[in-house]
């Protein structure tokens, strides 16, 4: 939740930190909203990952064996390649 207020701060003080990238390194306009588009596609894809495998940890159930250990079971991607 912490992230996203600092995204939704970030969204709303967008135009100083780019009057101060742009001082810094005298670019465009056009290439400051080509990096700041880039910025948030990587962002937003960062958290839809984060969310496809929050969401597959969900499917999994636990269980405990003779031994008494928690076993989880489920036949996801995720729990099928140790992720």
């Amino acid at each position: 939740m912490t992230k996203l207020l600092r995204i939704t701060k970030m969204l709303k003080s967008r135009s100083k930190f780019f009057e101060k990238l742009a001082s810094f390194f005298t670019c465009s306009e056009g290439f400051q909203r080509l990096s700041f588009t880039l910025l948030m596609f990587i962002m937003i894809s960062h958290f839809m990952g984060c969310f496809w495998i929050f969401t597959a940890d969900l499917s999994l159930t636990e269980t405990v064996n003779d031994d008494g250990e928690v076993v989880l079971n489920g036949t996801n991607w995720i729990n099928a390649n140790g992720f």
